[in-house]
């Protein structure tokens, strides 16, 4: 929906450092949702009960010893931690302008 679709533009218009931090944070935020699930699937993988997608067995071929299966189980970690602040700091952000700035900012998302 995201790449088909133009947003609309920002009313008020935003500032240049609100301007600044939106385009990278989505970005980072659409690169989560498709890396998450990935490292969580090739660590699962690994382990002794395998992966499975509504009881389907969907595991790749990889052993708990392969050093990529701890680098994506770390990775997921870190990366889930990420995910997390963003979000905190994502909420923040909105809350500020919906109760501190009262534009309608919040209510574009409604």
């Amino acid at each position: 929906w995201r790449f088909t679709w133009k947003t609309p533009p920002y009313r008020p218009p935003l500032g240049r450092y609100e301007r600044l931090l939106a385009k990278p944070v989505h970005v980072i935020f659409y690169a989560l949702i498709l890396i998450m699930p990935l490292t969580g699937w090739i660590f699962t993988s690994a382990s002794k009960y395998g992966a499975a997608f509504f009881g389907i067995p969907v595991s790749l071929p990889i052993t708990k010893a392969n050093p990529v299966a701890g680098i994506a189980a770390e990775a997921h970690e870190i990366l889930g931690l990420t995910f997390a602040v963003l979000v905190v700091l994502h909420v923040a952000g909105a809350l500020r302008h919906h109760f501190l700035l009262k534009d309608r900012v919040l209510r574009r998302m409604w």
